[in-house]
């Protein structure tokens, strides 16, 4: 299987910075890397308030796995109390 059109793979790194000018003749990069550093700063503000979140929720887990084992060993023990008491003759 040849193929007659010989195909080069696309050149790397062609990218070149635009250097744009604000009306002031200085660049405008400034604002656009502080507008990105302002978008790192509120995605990790948000992080923050996810991980806080999930940590409040594993502890509401905790808490009602602690609280099912508990309930689990109070019907366990109601459940003897009652094998007892059927086995009591009168």
């Amino acid at each position: 299987m040849s193929t007659s059109a010989n195909l080069t793979p696309p050149r790397r790194g062609n990218l070149q910075p635009k250097t744009e000018t604000a009306t002031n003749g200085q660049p405008a990069n400034g604002s656009a890397l502080s507008a990105a550093v302002t978008q790192i700063e509120t995605v990790k503000t948000a992080l923050r308030d996810v991980i806080f979140d999930l940590n409040a929720t594993l502890d509401l887990l905790r808490a009602a796995e602690k609280e099912k084992k508990a309930s689990a060993k109070e019907v366990e023990s109601v459940r003897a109390t009652l094998r007892s008491l059927q086995k009591v003759a009168i």
